[in-house]
């Protein structure tokens, strides 16, 4: 790319190839519910110039997570 540029990545595949029953069963694995939502964009001025990340995390308690249950 010629010019800035400014990115941003969703993992709404994740969701998908998982499925909501399947996110929950991960959770069955773990004592600790506890998750974090994490966005990150990443931005560069272009050619020779070094991307900077920024990161942006929520704790998500495992109470929000089941809200996301089709069944609840």
């Amino acid at each position: 790319m010629a010019g800035q540029v400014l990115t941003l990545h969703d993992s709404k595949w994740f969701l998908t190839a998982l499925g909501h029953e399947g996110l929950n069963n991960l959770l069955l694995a773990y004592e600790d519910k506890s998750a974090y939502a994490v966005c990150t964009f990443a931005y560069c001025e272009g050619p020779g110039h070094e991307p900077a990340l920024f990161e942006g995390r929520v704790l998500v308690s495992h109470w929000i997570l089941l809200l996301f249950d089709e069944k609840a």
